[in-house]
């Protein structure tokens, strides 16, 4: 890298790699920031971000298929992706997914089929986790809050 004086250039391979670099440094903070990772607290979000990898996608890219288990947790960190279903043979749009979001944990969770597509678009960059890291690290929160949900569900069953 050549930062000298007044005259500052990066070549663009040094440019990307300080882009993803500071993305990294930046993990932490914004998985915070997802109302789903927020209550993990620092910690285990830190265990999380080691567990994972950046993948920068390509446009077109299909991430994850209709009616088959998805093998990637992913969380958007830049771009965005489209998300539709396959019915007679027509695409059908069900979402655009953007920064924050995240897909394929359901399908790894349950290891069940995908209920839909998602296909890259341009500058589409996520944070994935593999099959057995998201189970290690998320599975338990995830029944965690499922129990949660039942019992809340109960208590109302029962005001009524």
């Amino acid at each position: 890298m050549s930062l000298t004086g007044d005259d500052a250039s990066i070549d663009p391979i040094e440019a990307e790699i300080l882009s993803v670099r500071a993305m990294w440094e930046k993990l932490d903070t914004f998985l915070q920031e997802i109302p789903f990772f927020k209550q993990l607290g620092l910690e285990k979000i830190k265990r999380i971000s080691e567990r994972g990898e950046m993948k920068e996608c390509l446009v077109g890219e299909i991430l994850v298929r209709q009616n088959e288990i998805a093998n990637l947790f992913y969380i958007i960190l830049q771009g965005q992706a489209n998300c539709y279903t396959e019915s007679d043979g027509s695409l059908v749009p069900m979402a655009v997914l953007r920064c924050g979001d995240f897909f394929g944990g359901k399908s790894l969770f349950n290891n069940l089929p995908s209920v839909a597509t998602v296909e890259a678009e341009d500058g589409l960059i996520c944070f994935t986790m593999t099959d057995r890291a998201f189970q290690e690290e998320l599975t338990p929160v995830i029944k965690q809050l499922q129990e949660a949900a039942n019992q809340y569900r109960m208590f109302i069953e029962q005001q009524i």
